[in-house]
């Protein structure tokens, strides 16, 4: 908002204003002007600096402005610059560090205003109406009344008392400014400086007094002097930042040493660890994290001792778990093979359900169980079950019952085809058998597959 009605105020008042000067007057405006919000405060105070700015440069003599016409103005002390940059000799600009300082010597934020004149002529005054005005005490004997100029149209009108006498180029305002302006540098100089930012305000406060009285011998003696102390000022901080910064290298190196040191602890790499907490601690023997960071590496050798016992222990207990296992189970195949060879008993069996034979059962002793039509002349081709019908539909080797560990297998190698759980095998298909399988044998036989 104050950006958007800088422009306005310019050509009013005839000023240049910043944008340093914008912030200045929010940010300074906050601060001291608590009774009041913005935006209202921020637009007065604005309005009233650039006021006084006119006001002061519409007062000037009219003698000492044509002079500063005719020949410019005087050259500004050494350093004389606002804000980081000369002053534009063709108008006034407001810069952030002259309203701040102003805004801190005047009584009042409002008042708050730049102090230097504007080169510009003085319009013609305005002729004078004096107003009847009664003194506050009659004359003594010791003080004469002051002498009275003629007037025509008002021969009694009693004049006003004369203002003291100002320094010839400083209106009163003027030397108001100089005199709190030269307050405060005062008592900054006697204040002991503790960085160079504050030699720097005291030189700002002397260069403010320079500029509004060029001639000032106490000013321009306080400014040489702060610039003296500024050179110091700068030294000593620049010895202590190296200082500084040579304590900051060691506590950096010191950090990366304990932050290696943790991470070997972390790795398990005690060695490691154990050496760079050495190289720490010549150096830092007092240091609290170093001391404790070695307590966790005696900790860290005590468990790791106690680790590799276990782990021996475990081994140990390992190997002999294994040669029992072995053992075990050697007693156990010996003792399993005893039991099949002990006992003939039939574990699954087939019944025909269905078609000629039907109720006849036949256990399963062998590895395979042969099934077809023929019962076969030798050993090699006899069949275990013997299906006929009618029709000769059932092949010679029609279909067989394999046992392979505990699972049993059908396995079709007829012609005219054999229906497991109704579903029709494939010629050399074989299939898992469960108990109560039915597999049907060239759709004559039905025969069913049970487990004992």
């Amino acid at each position: 908002m104050l950006r958007g009605a800088r422009g306005h105020y310019e050509s009013h008042h005839g000023v240049a204003i910043t944008c340093a000067a914008l912030d200045a007057t929010v940010r300074l405006a906050r601060r001291h002007l608590r009774g009041r919000f913005f935006p209202d405060k921020a637009f007065d105070v604005l309005d009233e600096a650039a006021a006084r700015v006119r006001m002061q440069n519409e007062s000037r003599p009219e003698e000492i402005d044509t002079r500063r016409t005719r020949h410019g103005p005087p050259a500004p002390p050494p350093g004389n610059r606002i804000g980081g940059r000369r002053a534009r000799p063709g108008g006034v600009r407001v810069n952030a560090r002259t309203l701040a300082l102003l805004l801190l010597l005047l009584p009042s934020a409002a008042e708050a205003q730049f102090p230097f004149p504007w080169r510009r002529r003085k319009p013609e005054p305005p002729p004078a109406q004096v107003q009847p005005q009664w003194p506050a005490q009659p004359p003594t004997a010791q003080q004469a009344p002051p002498a009275q100029a003629p007037v025509q149209a008002a021969p009694a009108v009693v004049q006003p008392a004369p203002q003291p006498v100002q320094p010839q180029g400083l209106t009163p305002l003027q030397q108001e400014d100089k005199a709190r302006l030269l307050k405060l540098a005062r008592d900054a100089s006697l204040t002991p400086a503790a960085s160079a930012r504050d030699v720097e305000d005291r030189m700002e406060r002397w260069k403010m007094v320079m500029l509004i009285d060029p001639g000032d011998v106490e000013a321009r003696l306080g400014y040489e002097q702060a610039q003296k102390g500024l050179d110091a000022a700068r030294l000593r901080e620049e010895t202590d930042r190296a200082s500084k910064e040579a304590r900051d290298e060691e506590l950096t190196d010191k950090r990366d040493r304990l932050r290696m040191a943790e991470r070997a602890l972390y790795a398990r790499d005690l060695d490691g660890a154990e050496g760079i907490l050495d190289h720490v601690l010549r150096q830092h023997p007092d240091d609290p994290r170093t001391n404790s960071l070695i307590d966790m590496l005696r900790d860290a050798r005590r468990a790791s001792e106690l680790r590799w016992r276990l782990i021996y222990g475990s081994v140990g207990l390992l190997g002999l778990a294994i040669v029992l296992g072995a053992w075990a189970r050697r007693v156990y195949r010996t003792r399993k093979h005893e039991a099949q060879s002990a006992g003939d008993q039939a574990r699954a069996l087939v019944k025909v359900v269905d078609g000629v034979g039907r109720g006849k059962l036949v256990p399963i002793t062998r590895d395979l169980l042969r099934i077809g039509a023929a019962e076969g002349a030798g050993d090699g081709d006899r069949n275990d079950l013997v299906v006929s019908d009618a029709h000769k539909a059932v092949s010679r080797f029609h279909c067989a019952v394999v046992r392979k560990g505990r699972d049993y297998f059908l396995l079709d190698s007829s012609l005219n085809g054999t229906r497991l759980n109704d579903r029709r095998l494939d010629r050399g298909e074989h299939h898992v058998l469960r108990d109560g399988d039915e597999f049907i044998l060239a759709e004559s036989a039905r025969i069913k597959f049970l487990r004992t």
